[in-house]
């Protein structure tokens, strides 16, 4: 036993692999790929497998912020085999989406894998509430991804194709400054005092703007990450994901 056991670690490096909860602040982590995570039901009784209505995303923070939905025509679907082969949680546009709750927020990095069904077409990734809405969307114009943080905006609208999977980052320092990329590309900055607010919905804004597309993966934290960790979570997303960085 201790033999197989010393190849086995011998055959990963020695050292375990990087995951995102090995940088502290990790306030929700949601992972598709992870099974274990996708239920049918809010109440998490029964697995979600490839094709079915998805009524809670289980949260592997340690936070507990599960993301979840009780009414069945609201639910998303989980779709295996569509990000680098695995499974996404996928809105339609019409009235899907999902519950959570970050608890108040200031300073933030948030990481998104996502995939947009249609071009120009508003559709919300991630949305919360505060004394301004701050929220990360794919725009109604084409090639367009927003971070509007208390009505201000950083947009990123080239480097990439919008129906491919791409690798959103997007942070806010906690004092003026508030950034956005797109599969690690140079930044695009913006000026914005900080806000207090809570992350509550996915795929969505609450009841308008869902997203005709895919959410494979999200990570939030509660501060402004530093660019080495930044780099570590996005070769972590782009290695698992499949999709290549600038």
């Amino acid at each position: 036993m201790g033999l197989s056991q010393f190849y086995r670690i011998a055959a990963v490096g020695g050292a375990p692999a990087f995951l995102p909860s090995d940088i502290a602040g990790l306030q929700l982590w949601l992972d598709a790929n992870d099974s274990a995570t996708l239920f049918q039901d809010a109440a998490k009784t029964t697995a979600a497998g490839n094709g079915d209505v998805v009524g809670a995303w289980a949260d592997k923070s340690g936070q507990g912020n599960d993301a979840t939905q009780a009414t069945t025509s609201k639910k998303p679907t989980r779709q295996d085999g569509i990000i680098g082969g695995l499974p996404v949680v996928r809105g339609d546009a019409g009235d899907d989406y999902l519950a959570t709750n970050t608890g108040a927020l200031t300073a933030e990095t948030i990481f998104i894998v996502a995939k947009h069904a249609v071009n120009n077409a508003l559709g919300i990734m991630v949305d919360s509430t505060g004394a301004g809405d701050t929220r990360i969307v794919y725009s109604p114009i084409v090639n367009r991804v927003i971070y509007s943080y208390d009505f201000v905006n950083a947009i990123v609208s080239s480097g990439f194709t919008e129906t491919d999977p791409i690798i959103i980052t997007a942070k806010h320092d906690g004092v003026t400054t508030l950034s956005l990329s797109v599969n690690s590309d140079t930044p695009v900055t913006a000026s914005r005092a900080v806000d207090s607010h809570t992350y509550l919905h996915l795929l969505s804004r609450s009841s308008t703007s869902m997203l005709n597309g895919d959410i494979a993966e999200l990570l939030i934290y509660d501060s402004e990450l530093s660019d080495g960790n930044i780099t570590l979570v996005e070769n972590y997303l782009s290695n698992k994901w499949g999709i290549a960085l600038s």
